[in-house]
């Protein structure tokens, strides 16, 4: 079963809560996963940054990418969000059934 998976990343743990629990809540995702702790690197406004940022990923179904981020959108505290869309397969048949019970 083909899914995609959305990427996002904020410095404020209220943030990644907030978009981390509206996500499931709505059933726009059957998981998200928060990794906190990651250190990021690159140039904003002309100058080098370094950020201590929570890494958000996104387990979703096609259908729901735009819902997805439209919601990421609206709580985002980042002037430019990041906001990156990846395929992936679900290998494993009773997790693709978990995932399409979880994710309208």
């Amino acid at each position: 079963m083909k899914i995609k998976i959305l990427k996002t990343t904020t410095n404020e743990k209220k943030v990644a809560m907030l978009i981390f629990n509206e996500l499931v809540r709505m059933k726009f995702a059957a998981c998200v996963q928060i990794i906190p702790n990651l250190t990021s690197t690159y140039i904003y406004d002309k100058k080098i940054q370094n950020e201590t940022e929570y890494l958000i990923l996104i387990k979703t179904s096609i259908m729901n990418l735009l819902k997805c981020k439209e919601l990421i959108l609206k709580y985002h505290n980042y002037d430019v969000p990041e906001i990156i869309q990846l395929d992936a397969k679900i290998l494993h048949n009773d997790y693709g059934k978990w995932f399409n019970d979880n994710c309208i």
